[in-house]
């Protein structure tokens, strides 16, 4: 393998989960979060045994479940209701009801008492059920892509109107990916996609892989470009560019919005499939390396003609049966994975990268009870304190770079921060002692000062005095 000058990377997948964080869509966008427990009690309904229907329909109502349950399981079986149940269902299956909805046979369900369950615990089915009490439905659930979770939130017949566009593209019914993506751009339209929501899902339900940031800086330290190309959305991509300082991201689709945060119109370009071969081949072109000097880290069937074309392929656990194409693949949950397979150590020396020390264990305290204050008195999601423990490692990194040289300290970068913002005599004073790190060449300067303000107010509380 040649001397490495350009790693290209998919995104979903590769750099982000394809498992999402649903805890604040609840309070934020209830009526999305409705949306989102209908279609996953469809597809239970529809894809658990009939012998154990009963049993998940009495979750689903929440509080009342056990005594409909007890008092009801009799008359519901010697009623025939269970029968008719089944016979819902099989219909369901078939396509043969098209205007379904969960609530709509509550009475074939639960029989006579099913109106006033209807009536009187709508909101707790919601509010107090199984599915909703802190969204353990989709703890473990994976979506194919962001194009799937966002027509689910948009409720369960924007979920179908999207199945058929995928059989569609699955049966070769496009001419090509674009016209996949703008037909479900439309359903997007159709079913009143809001900005906020579609911000929401990529800035904080969308989460990355461990191991990202330091895959990226270790990457650079070699002098690699580093280049991403998906088919997914380009607002994710401007986050991944934003946040790592990348300079090359070609991504399909890009939204514009109206005033009332409805969608006004939209781009969209080939980036997927063999579109991605013929990007890395432009992009190569232009940065004048040769596809020896290349490699492609991603993980689906849409990267194969990519990873056939480039020097050499990574397959970041490949979906099944395309392990084959990859020139070789990792199963690991870390990015950093990939390092080793390249040959390339994780912390180079001489790199101005966090020593060793950095991973002790009162410094994995400090960050661990950082990220508590950040949720618990900042009120942050758990996704933004994991992005601000991104920015904290920056400002690290930073502190690092402007150390005298020579400087010999048996103390890591955060014990002296920490240190910093205990004898501050105050919140600007501590700011102003941390200038040229927050304006130092990791992270932006607006990301960092912020992070600098919470971290004193951490320290200066009840959480900072455990340290």
């Amino acid at each position: 393998m040649k001397k490495i000058k350009l790693a290209v990377f998919d995104m979903e997948g590769t750099l982000f989960k394809r498992s999402y964080c649903f805890s604040f869509i609840k309070k934020r966008f209830p009526k999305f979060w409705r949306n989102l427990c209908l279609c996953l009690i469809q597809e239970s309904l529809t894809t658990r045994p009939f012998s154990k229907s009963w049993t998940l329909l009495c979750q689903l109502l929440g509080s009342q479940a056990s005594k409909i349950n007890k008092e009801s399981w009799e008359q519901w079986c010697d009623g025939g209701y269970f029968d008719k149940f089944k016979k819902t269902l099989a219909l369901l299956k078939k396509g043969e009801i098209k205007e379904w909805t969960p609530w709509s046979y509550l009475s074939d369900l639960l029989g006579p008492e099913a109106c006033k369950i209807d009536n009187v615990l709508w909101e707790e089915w919601f509010t107090g059920g199984y599915l909703a009490q802190s969204g353990e439905g989709f703890a473990s659930r994976k979506f194919t892509s962001a194009w799937t979770l966002l027509c689910d939130l948009l409720g369960p017949y924007a979920s179908k109107e999207n199945k058929e566009n995928w059989d569609k593209w699955s049966d070769r019914g496009y001419p090509g990916y674009s016209e996949w993506v703008i037909d479900t751009i439309k359903i997007h339209k159709k079913y009143g996609l809001t900005k906020g929501i579609f911000d929401a899902v990529v800035n904080e339900s969308a989460e990355y892989f461990p191991g990202v940031a330091e895959t990226f800086q270790a990457l650079k330290s070699q002098g690699i470009t580093i280049a991403l190309v998906s088919g997914g959305l380009k607002a994710m991509s401007d986050r991944v560019a934003m946040e790592y300082k990348l300079e090359h991201c070609f991504t399909s689709a890009e939204y514009f919005w109206n005033s009332d945060d409805t969608i006004r119109h939209w781009n969209c370009q080939p980036s997927d499939f063999i579109h991605k071969k013929r990007l890395v081949k432009l992009l190569l072109h232009d940065l004048g390396i040769s596809k020896e000097q290349a490699v492609f880290i991603g993980d689906g069937g849409n990267d194969r003609d990519v990873a056939q074309y480039v020097g050499f392929s990574i397959g970041f656990n490949p979906k099944l049966y395309h392990e084959f194409f990859w020139d070789t693949f990792v199963q690991q949950e870390d990015l950093r994975s990939v390092l080793g397979t390249l040959g390339i150590s994780q912390m180079p020396s001489n790199s101005g990268k966090l020593s060793k020390s950095d991973s002790s264990e009162s410094d994995g305290v400090t960050k661990s009870e950082f990220r508590k204050f950040l949720v618990g008195q900042a009120g942050l999601t758990e996704n933004s304190s994991r992005s601000y423990i991104t920015y904290l490692n920056s400002i690290l990194l930073n502190m690092q770079g402007f150390a005298k040289a020579g400087a010999a300290s048996n103390r890591t970068p955060l014990q002296l921060l920490v240190e910093s913002a205990q004898v501050a005599k105050s919140e600007t004073s501590f700011i102003k002692a941390l200038s040229k790190p927050l304006a130092g060449p990791e992270g932006r300067i607006g990301d960092l000062t912020s992070t600098a303000k919470q971290f004193y107010r951490f320290i200066n509380s009840t959480f900072g005095e455990v340290l």
